[in-house]
């Protein structure tokens, strides 16, 4: 990601699908990569 400025982060929601014009959600200031992180072959993985 250029910046982590351009990501939200939306709580309570399980589907895209329910992500709304209005619905609230926390910018990304940050991603801070842990020094043991090995790259996921598949899928995503993301810790908060």
């Amino acid at each position: 990601v250029e910046s982590p400025k351009v990501l939200r982060v939306y709580s309570s929601i399980l589907n895209q699908s329910e992500i709304k014009e209005d619905t609230s959600f926390f910018g990304v200031q940050e991603i801070i990569i842990h020094d043991q992180y090995e790259k996921a072959e598949s899928g995503y993985e993301h810790c908060l």
